[in-house]
C-alpha cells in the first residue's frame, strides 16, 4: 500500500463515520434518553453525544475478533496519535 492509497482509504471511510455520527445525533434526539431543554447551553451534553457515537463508530470498525497482534498495532497507533 502506498501512503497516497492509505489515505484515500482513510478519507473514505472518514467520510462514512461523519456520516455515522450524524445518524447517532439523530437517534439519540429521537430517543428521548436525552433531555435537551433542560440542558446547559454548554459543550456538556453534545460532547455526551459525540463520545457515544463514538463508541458506536469504533464498534464499527473494530475487527470483530481482534487478536493479540491487532491488538498491539492498534494501541501502538493510539499512542502515537
Amino acid at each position: 500500500m502506498t501512503k497516497t492509497q492509505l489515505r484515500k482509504k482513510y478519507k473514505s471511510m472518514l467520510r462514512d463515520v461523519h456520516k455515522g455520527l450524524n445518524k447517532s445525533l439523530e437517534k439519540a434526539i429521537r430517543s428521548g434518553a436525552i433531555d435537551i431543554k433542560s440542558a446547559e447551553d454548554n459543550y456538556r451534553l453534545p460532547k455526551n453525544i459525540l463520545c457515544a457515537a463514538l463508541r458506536e463508530e469504533e464498534r464499527k470498525y473494530s475487527p470483530p475478533r481482534p487478536n493479540r497482534a491487532q491488538k498491539i498495532v492498534i494501541n501502538n497507533i493510539y499512542k502515537m496519535i
